[in-house]
Order: structure tokens, then C-alpha cells, then sequence
């Protein structure tokens, strides 16, 4: 009988000891978690402004083009 009572005993440290690492191991893939999703709102951010910068060079280049057309067309 006691050494079933030891046995019990040891198991159920046992068990605290793993109840405790898995709940560390959760609260760890849940800073992973907000890690990821913070780097996919950031590269959101970079990608609206990356097309906003593409938008602004195209029409950049649209308006020196008409330029050069126009200066053209004011030389003949």
C-alpha cells in the first residue's frame, strides 16, 4: 500500500511538471502568434506604400513624357 501511495504521489508531480511546461509552450506559441500577425500588418503597411510610390513615379514619368511631347510640338 505504500508504495502505491508513492507511486500516486510521483505521478502527480509528474504531471504538475508537464501541466506546467505545456502551458509555458501555449504562452509561447501565443508571442509567436502576435509576432507573426504584427509582421504581416507591417508588411501590409510596406506594401500600400511600395504602390503608392509605384503610382506617384508613373505619373511622374507620365507628366515629364507630355512635357517632352509638348516641347517637341513647340520646336516644329
Amino acid at each position: 500500500m505504500d508504495r502505491t501511495v508513492k507511486a500516486v504521489d510521483r505521478n502527480a508531480k509528474v504531471m504538475d511538471r508537464t501541466t506546467k511546461v505545456m502551458d509555458r509552450n501555449a504562452k509561447a506559441t501565443d508571442r509567436t502568434t502576435k509576432a507573426v500577425d504584427r509582421n504581416a500588418k507591417a508588411t501590409d503597411r510596406t506594401t500600400k506604400a511600395t504602390d503608392r510610390t509605384t503610382k506617384a513615379t508613373d505619373r511622374t514619368v507620365k507628366a515629364e513624357d507630355n512635357m517632352l511631347y509638348r516641347s517637341t510640338i513647340a520646336l516644329d
